[in-house]
C-alpha cells in the first residue's frame, strides 16, 4: 500500500506539474517557458505553430521559447518540424521524481 501511494503521488500530474515548472523556473532564463511546459504535459504533444497560441505572444517570441526548452532538453520531437512533447532530462531526474531512483546512479 506504501508503495502504491508513494507512486500516486509522485506521478500525479499537478504535483509533476509544479515540479517540472519549478524546475524551468530556475534553470531557463524566460517567463513563458513554464507556461509552455504546462501546455505539452497536458496535451501530451503540442504542435509547434501552437506554441504563439499557448503563450499569447508572437511567433517569434514562442519560437525562442521553444527553442531554449528544446535546447536544454525539457522538449523533443522526431525532427525540427514535427510536434513538441515532454522529455525528462536525467540530469534532474530526482528533482522530477524525488526518491524514486534509490541511489540516484544509473544502471550500467
Amino acid at each position: 500500500m506504501d508503495q502504491i501511494n508513494f507512486s500516486a503521488k509522485l506521478f500525479d500530474l499537478g504535483g509533476l506539474e509544479k515540479r517540472y515548472r519549478r524546475l524551468v523556473e530556475d534553470t531557463i532564463d524566460d517567463k513563458r517557458a513554464p507556461d509552455l511546459i504546462s501546455a505539452v504535459l497536458r496535451y501530451g504533444a503540442l504542435e509547434r505553430g501552437e506554441a504563439q497560441i499557448v503563450l499569447k505572444t508572437s511567433e517569434r517570441t514562442a519560437r525562442n521559447t521553444l527553442s531554449k526548452l528544446t535546447a536544454a532538453g525539457y522538449l523533443s520531437s522526431a525532427s525540427p518540424k514535427t510536434p513538441v512533447r515532454l522529455a525528462f532530462p536525467l540530469d534532474y531526474r530526482e528533482r522530477l521524481f524525488p526518491n524514486l531512483f534509490a541511489d540516484g546512479n544509473l544502471p550500467e
